[in-house]
């Protein structure tokens, strides 16, 4: 009885080892493909996008949507400056919620999920070459372009929103203030 529950263990250790095997070889080939499709590329353009957008939004524009905005601080006050440097550290910090690393790690563990090692190997053959190459930049620069248009629009739709909003809580504000419940 112990020598069959012996080899049952092994059998199932080995099993689990040749699937532990399988799967890092997966990895592998998945964070090869995710590199040579320059994935780090797409989320550095986000991220300049991202930093653009905030740089977009000034405090002028914040106080002229709403005066409270800074609580009472306006430009030209002594305190203004301090208030610009804390806003502008706001929208930096904005952007920075992941890492590229963290960033690759998805795409490598969706694609490893996703594709087996002939796949990933294919495909990565097919993305040395030539051909490969050619679609993967163009893939990357229609990235950059969709980034940069998308940011656009974003900060013509940001500011318009905030505008409404704005003037929406105001006049709630005011409700408020006349008949407090």
């Amino acid at each position: 009885m112990n020598i069959v529950l012996s080899v049952i263990t092994i059998l199932i250790s080995i099993l689990f080892s040749e699937v532990s095997v399988a799967e890092n070889e997966r990895e592998h080939y998945a964070r090869e493909y995710v590199n040579i499709m320059k994935f780090n590329e797409y989320f550095d353009e986000y991220l300049k996008q991202c930093r653009a957008s905030m740089e977009n939004m000034t405090p002028e524009m914040m106080v002229e949507s709403n005066p409270n905005y800074f609580y009472g601080i306006m430009p030209g006050s002594y305190y203004w400056p301090e208030a610009v440097q804390i806003f502008k550290s706001y929208y930096k910090e904005a952007c920075n919620y992941m890492s590229t690393s963290e960033f690759l790690d998805i795409y490598v563990s969706e694609y490893s999920k996703s594709l087996s090692v002939n796949e990933l190997k294919a495909a990565i053959e097919f993305y040395q070459t030539d051909t490969g190459k050619k679609l993967r930049d163009t893939s990357v620069s229609a990235n950059a372009a969709f980034q940069l248009a998308a940011n656009k629009m974003q900060a013509i739709n940001l500011q318009k929103v905030t505008e409404t909003f704005t003037k929406r809580l105001e006049e709630l504000g005011i409700r408020y203030r006349v008949n407090p419940k």
